[in-house]
Parts: C-alpha cells; structure tokens; sequence
C-alpha cells in the first residue's frame, strides 16, 4: 500500500496560493502605513482622522491574518463586504478549525523532513512556547456563560450604541469588559513570546535550513492573532462615523466627540502598542509566506 501523500510546507501551514500571498503582503505594508500615520494625527491632536486611520489599518492587518489562514479569498467580495469593518470577527469564527489543522500538520512535517533545530519543538507542541493551542484559546475566548450573555448583549445594540459605547471606552460596560480582557491576555504573552523569537533570531535561525516556516508561524500566529479580536471589536464602530458630521436627525455619529477626553482617545497609546504587534506581525508573517 501507498503511503499517504505528506504535506507540503504550503499545505500544512495552510497557506493560500502565491496571488493571494501577494495581496495579503500588499495590504500588510499599507496596514503599517495606515498605523504611522495615524499617530502622526494623533500627536496633532486630530483625533477623529486619527481613529479613522487606525481603524483602516486594524482592518487591513486583519485582512492579512485571514488571507494569510486561507480564510478570505484575495476578491472584492471577500475583501470589500465579506470581511470588510463589522465583518471582520468572520476572521476568528473560523480560525480553530484552521489552528487545529496546523498543529497537525506541523507535526507530520516536522518528523518527515528530518527537521534538527526546532523539531522537538513543533514535534511537541505544533506551535512555539508562548503561543496557546485551541482548546487553550477556546477557553480562554469563550468561557461558556460569559460569552452567551456577551453575545445577547451585543445583539440587542444597536450600531449608535456599539459607537458611543466603544468611544466611551467605560470599562464596567460591555463590549468594554471583554475588550480590555482581551488586552491583558494579549500583554501576558508579550514577554515571553519575544524572548523566544529573539533566541530563535539569535541562535536557531542561523543554523536552520527552513527559518521562514517557524518566522511565519510566530508573526502570525504568536503575534498577530492575539491582537485581532480586541482590536476589531473596538474599531468596527469607527470608520464612517469619524469622517462625515451628522445631515439628519437619524445620524448617530459626531466626529466632534473624539476629544482628549474619550475614554478612546485616552486609551488610544495602548491600543497603538496593540495595533503595531497586530501590524508587524501581519507584515513579517507575509514576508515569510512569500519565500515558503
């Protein structure tokens, strides 16, 4: 009997074709961009551009992440109104499957290659220290009761509510809780995420004959992906609303409200320190993805 065909390192990182490897590094790069500029405004104290900039690189670093995952196809449907603002949380519904699927398949390619640096560890883990598997994050995400009431809550809300709420930014008021939860989870991993990639930089990429593949799975998985959930979740509710004043009486929105004093533009440093690990992950994890 055959033996079964092994995966191809495109295969079981799970990676889209070369297309749309090139769209998603494309968006990674303006997704930086975006993020620069966006602080150059918030240091001019023009806020409500500077959100609106920040929103548009938080969505472009997303679209890299579920391109990236096979899980946005590189089309304007797609990329336009499927994964576009409020539906960008179609990114993380789908990624356990995906994750599972990696650590799968990392760890057949990891024994077929006869990988030596590093193959203890994808053969153990499937994903670097420091990187949560998927009943790991599963739990830490969707604690059952919790989750259901944020669920109802949300749903219940209207888009005006979701934009004052996230532009209050009161951290007793949901989707505020879970947001900030997930900002402290994310800054948890943060250290010891970044020591191992610099002693992966420093004594095991030298000697690899494949760094790329461990390159992309830290960018993308360790850093970016922790980043996407709190990070989409605020900034959905600011795109529009930061660049058109109110023409009637049913318009919800004023830019004038992105003041120093929103609890947004107070958290704004934070978020920008979330937003640039989002960014340089999205954009690092592209460059691999483009050499596998």
């Amino acid at each position: 009997m055959a033996s079964p065909a092994l995966p191809t390192k495109r295969e079981a990182l799970g990676l889209p074709d070369r297309h749309s490897t090139e769209v998603a590094f494309a968006l990674a790069e303006i997704a930086k961009k975006d993020l620069r500029a966006s602080r150059i405004l918030y240091d001019a104290k023009l806020y409500p551009q500077s959100i609106f900039l920040f929103q548009q690189s938080v969505e472009k670093a997303v679209k890299t992440v579920g391109l990236l995952l096979s899980l946005v196809r590189p089309v304007k449907e797609d990329l336009i109104h499927e994964a576009g603002h409020a539906a960008l949380l179609s990114v993380l519904l789908r990624r356990r499957e995906r994750l599972a699927q990696l650590r799968k398949n990392l760890g057949i390619l990891a024994a077929s290659e006869g990988l030596k640096e590093g193959r203890e560890l994808l053969m153990k883990l499937g994903l670097p220290f420091g990187i949560p598997n998927p009943s790991e994050m599963e739990t830490r995400l969707r604690d059952e009761a919790i989750a259901n009431e944020e669920a109802d809550y949300l749903r219940r809300l209207k888009s005006q509510d979701l934009w004052k709420i996230t532009l209050e930014s009161d951290p007793a008021r949901p989707p505020n809780t879970v947001i900030l939860k997930l900002l402290s989870e994310a800054e948890a991993q943060w250290n010891s995420l970044d020591r191992f990639q610099r002693l992966f930089e420093q004594k095991l990429a030298p000697r690899m004959s494949d760094p790329d593949t461990l390159r992309y799975i830290l960018n993308i998985h360790g850093r970016a992906l922790p980043e996407v959930a709190p990070l989409a979740l605020v900034t959905m509710w600011h795109e529009r609303e930061t660049r058109y004043p109110p023409l009637d009486p049913s318009d919800y929105w004023d830019p004038g409200k992105y003041t120093a004093s929103s609890g947004l533009i107070r958290i704004y440093p934070r978020l920008h320190r979330h937003a640039k690990r989002l960014s340089d992950g999205a954009l690092a994890g592209a460059r691999s993805a483009r050499t596998l």
